[in-house]
């Protein structure tokens, strides 16, 4: 554990991520503790890499994927582990602070740019899509939720980032919001009441991610939910039965899903694409444009760039961290998990490299992690009472 002054600096660095991006790669430093995991983890964190690794030897250009496959698992790993180190839930909280910043840059731009009736448009940032605001958003509600302290300064908070959501125009977001919001609550249920959602919130889980590959997949289009995914999700499936093992490999994706991106969304690179004034890519990055494309579903996505065999390593890691952050009894690390999976349903904000929403996800499900082990020792500690 870092002593006061590096853990000033820390929460200070972590602050300051949503405004300055590139600072959250400090967290590779983590990976000189992968010796301090223990040997279950390990094991998982072993199982999830050999499954990518292994993946991308069957895909169309094994070697180009096993080398995005391993940087990928890498990065996820890095801060995976800095979460786990740090063990804390608190070191999420400076976050608020970055994205108080940001959305409030976001309201700046919107006006400069439409001063005669900023109302009417979605939230604009140079950065950040209308959708990536409503993630920082979610983020911000969600870490002001588990605060306790500073009543009138927390009640202030929500309401501009309430408003910041709404005007983001993000349904996804929205929605995932109010799960998190949801589990939040019922983290904090006791005894009976806990056992049952446990119960009833697997079963709904397992339903809702499965929608999408039954023929009631029309029922996110017919809610507005999906807003013409269901084309994108078709091409990755297609995708995904012509490469059933490895799939195509990590951002290689793209070509097999652009056309219907295009036909929903842009159809052209451009350097900053919520500010669109900014300009278009220069000719150099035009050939890497599609690797940033995404199938708009978790498992989807997962299916067409790592086939069955990645997959399963991901969707492993995924429920394991699900677990944890449940078992963890921590009603901000549940919360987040739930919001960022119920938004895997249309999108991919668990996706690494990012603006710092998927390193966010995996940062938690680290701390996450660290915490139910914890939890779990100091029971097993405990002194049983006697039997009479």
């Amino acid at each position: 554990m870092p002593d006061e002054r590096q853990d000033r600096r820390l929460q200070t660095l972590i602050a300051l991520v949503p405004v300055v991006i590139p600072l959250y790669l400090a967290a590779f430093s983590g990976l000189k503790h992968l010796s301090g995991l223990d040997r279950s983890l390990r094991w998982i964190l072993g199982v999830f890499w050999g499954t990518q690794i292994i993946a991308a030897l069957f895909t169309p250009i094994p070697w180009l994927s096993a080398i995005l496959a391993a940087v990928r698992a890498l990065w996820i790993t890095a801060f995976f582990v800095s979460g786990y180190t740090l063990k804390g839930s608190r070191y999420l909280k400076p976050l608020l602070i970055g994205e108080a910043i940001t959305l409030l840059i976001a309201f700046i731009t919107t006006w400069l740019r439409h001063p005669q009736d900023p109302l009417n448009f979605r939230l604009e940032h140079p950065i950040y899509y209308s959708v990536s605001l409503g993630i920082v958003a979610m983020l911000a509600i969600l870490i002001v939720l588990s605060m306790r302290r500073m009543l009138w300064l927390r009640l202030g908070m929500l309401v501009f980032l309430g408003a910041a959501l709404m005007a983001t125009g993000s349904r996804g977001a929205i929605i995932a919001t109010l799960a998190g919001i949801l589990v939040m609550g019922l983290r904090n249920l006791k005894g009976r009441a806990l056992r049952w959602t446990e119960i009833t919130g697997i079963g709904v889980g397992l339903v809702i991610f499965m929608l999408p590959f039954t023929r009631y997949s029309n029922v996110l289009q017919r809610v507005d939910f999906a807003s013409g995914r269901e084309d994108i999700w078709r091409d990755a499936w297609t995708t995904f039965l012509g490469h059933f093992m490895g799939g195509v490999g990590p951002y290689q994706l793209g070509p097999y899903i652009q056309k219907s991106l295009m036909e929903h969304w842009t159809s052209k690179c451009a350097l900053f694409p919520p500010v669109e004034p900014f300009g278009p890519c220069p000719d150099w990055m035009q050939p890497l444009w599609s690797a940033g494309f995404i199938a708009h579903n978790l498992v989807l996505h997962a299916l067409g760039e790592t086939g069955f065999i990645g997959t399963l390593g991901i969707l492993m890691l995924t429920a394991y961290t699900a677990y944890a952050s449940w078992k963890s009894k921590d009603s901000l690390l549940a919360g987040l998990c739930a919001a960022y999976l119920t938004l895997s349903l249309v999108d991919l904000p668990t996706g690494v490299p990012g603006p710092h929403f998927g390193e966010v996800y995996h940062f938690a499900m680290g701390i996450a992690v660290s915490k139910m082990q914890e939890r779990f020792r100091k029971d097993r500690e405990e002194p049983q009472a006697p039997v009479t």
